[in-house]
């Protein structure tokens, strides 16, 4: 069956529309529309610095479909871009539901706000790197996070922190070994600490 008329455009984006001056950081909710080499649509080199997402401050890309390679590639090279430490003031990134198992890769050094939920993520140590002394919130719920192992590498400045629906939710003295291991983090799962008996820590924890 022939391909209808307008597939041509099925890989433009805004920038492929000529003389047009959208920036990434004006989009609401972009999403990854890289092509294949051989198909990709020529782009105006007036549009290139438009393309950047290093100047974004909220970086919203949840729910990509990324199931090609060259869609995986795009996403990261987004990523990489809104980690360089010399120009980007990240504060808040959405990428749930991306089915992603491993970030560790990148630094995300000003990040306040963070959704990670509705992954793949096994581990702690899979997670990228976060603003030691500016993340205030995460939300990590339906993942498949089973150790408490490399809790402590979240940053210190946490202050809620959800876990819902992980396998480590359903473990024995789970939030109490969860306040343990991060002292300033004042809500777990949306309760806040106290809000059930036995969430006060004691001297045991058992973290690697």
């Amino acid at each position: 069956m022939d391909e209808l008329r307008n597939s041509i455009y099925k890989f433009y984006t805004w920038l492929s529309i000529s003389e047009n001056n959208v920036k990434a950081a004006d989009l609401n909710a972009p999403r990854v529309r890289r092509a294949p080499d051989d198909q990709a649509p020529v782009i105006d080199d007036l549009q290139i610095e438009n393309s950047k997402f290093k100047n974004n401050k909220i970086l919203n890309l949840p729910y990509q479909e990324l199931n090609h390679e060259f869609q995986v590639t795009s996403f990261h090279n987004i990523l990489q871009q809104c980690a360089d430490p010399n120009s980007s003031n990240l504060n808040t990134m959405h990428l749930q539901g991306n089915q992603l198992s491993d970030l560790s890769r990148f630094t995300f050094s000003k990040l306040e706000i963070c959704y990670l939920q509705h992954n793949l993520f096994e581990s702690f140590s899979n997670l990228p790197k976060m603003g030691q002394d500016s993340l205030q919130f995460l939300d990590l719920s339906d993942n498949s996070i089973k150790s408490f192992k490399n809790i402590t590498t979240l940053p210190r400045s946490l202050k809620h922190l959800d876990l819902r629906r992980n396998p480590i939710a359903f473990t024995e003295n789970y939030r109490r070994r969860v306040f343990s291991a991060l002292p300033n983090l004042e809500t777990l799962d949306n309760m806040p600490r106290g809000a059930i008996r036995g969430d006060e820590p004691d001297n045991e924890n058992g973290f690697d």
